[in-house]
């Protein structure tokens, strides 16, 4: 299903002080918000100022992700030869990594210094894939798991430590654990068992993941969660109808302060633009124009949401980079004819 491989194809440890949090919180406002979207039928990626404006190429890729700092941008590469994923870094020169002819590659998560990216690679022959970490600094790439990747996100503090779905190669996530692991990819301890949980992101104190439950000749059904990150207090913080042939609530991306969320409700030709208050446990789905949107990012503070209007199954072109408030209202538009944004903001 497209929507399953995309959400393989948007994901750590003991609880964390506080005060590491919020000195990292006073690192990010001293770093300038910029904007990533991508233009085009074959995809080119764009880096510009947070509100659209001052765009300049970076050049060939799709799914482009930026690291916390704006210093690079990762994205993949697809073409019957050479790279499957590339590094930008505007000023330096670019860096590409993994053989097309072998594996997919989608960048999933930064680390919070920007040093580690962590990667889901899909075999070409259909048999699983595997994560993998890339150390920026020292052009190493660490293999982590194997298997299908069923999501990965760093902590967004020190130390670096990812946390991460994964499920036997040709499970496509259907039995699927989340594990969390250091960067330097020793020590794994998994928090969950039973093979039904995935998609998991790490917020300021506590990770969101998906627990999925079977259905007979239908798509699974997916509801939110949240765990600590020593794997205690498992809480399900969704129940949203999920109609035949949809998956429902994917977690994207947590605010700073962890109490909201946001989220994409996914399935067969369905990616839409949700958002959840952890407080209430109330989840809002968001439109433009009574339409659905595809989610590209939630700001730090937790008001405003990054969408792609019109680029669902479209090439970019057919899209608006466009941002929403966190409860829905009245959209403004960024950036014409892109899609696929992300932002640092």
């Amino acid at each position: 299903m497209r929507a399953r491989v995309a959400v393989v194809g948007a994901v750590l440890a003991a609880c964390l002080a506080w005060a590491a949090t919020a000195v990292q919180a006073d690192l990010v406002t001293a770093i300038p918000a910029q904007l990533t979207y991508v233009t085009g039928n074959n995809g080119t990626v764009w880096i510009a100022n947070v509100d659209g404006k001052n765009p300049r190429k970076l050049g060939a890729g799709t799914q482009p992700l930026i690291s916390p700092d704006g210093a690079h941008v990762a994205a993949s590469l697809f073409s019957s030869k050479g790279n499957a994923l590339v590094i930008y870094s505007p000023g330096s020169p670019t860096r590409r990594y993994f053989d097309i002819s072998k594996a997919n590659a989608s960048a999933l998560s930064w680390s919070s210094t920007s040093r580690y990216l962590a990667v889901a690679l899909s075999n070409v022959n259909g048999n699983g894939g595997s994560l993998v970490i890339v150390d920026t600094q020292t052009r190493t790439v660490k293999t982590i798991a194997s298997g299908a990747v069923c999501g990965a996100s760093f902590f967004p503090g020190a130390p670096e430590r990812l946390v991460y779905g994964i499920g036997p190669a040709s499970s496509f996530c259907l039995k699927s654990d989340i594990y969390v692991v250091p960067a330097n990819g020793t020590g794994r301890v998994q928090l969950t068992h039973g093979g039904r949980s995935l998609n998991p992101v790490w917020g300021a104190s506590s990770i969101a993941f998906d627990r999925e439950t079977l259905r007979h000749n239908d798509a699974p059904i997916y509801q939110i969660w949240l765990v600590n990150p020593n794997g205690t207090n498992q809480v399900q913080v969704t129940h949203t109808k999920v109609p035949t042939l949809l998956d429902g609530l994917v977690p994207k991306q947590f605010s700073g302060d962890g109490t909201r969320l946001l989220a994409a409700f996914v399935g067969q030709d369905t990616n839409e633009t949700w958002t959840l208050d952890l407080r209430t446990h109330k989840a809002r789905h968001l439109t433009v124009h009574n339409l659905d949107v595809t989610p590209g990012g939630l700001s730090s503070d937790g008001t405003t949401v990054l969408i792609d209007y019109g680029g669902f199954e479209n090439p970019p072109s057919a899209g608006t980079v466009e941002t929403l408030p966190f409860a829905g209202g009245t959209p403004r538009v960024l950036v014409k004819h892109a899609g696929e944004p992300g932002w640092n903001l």
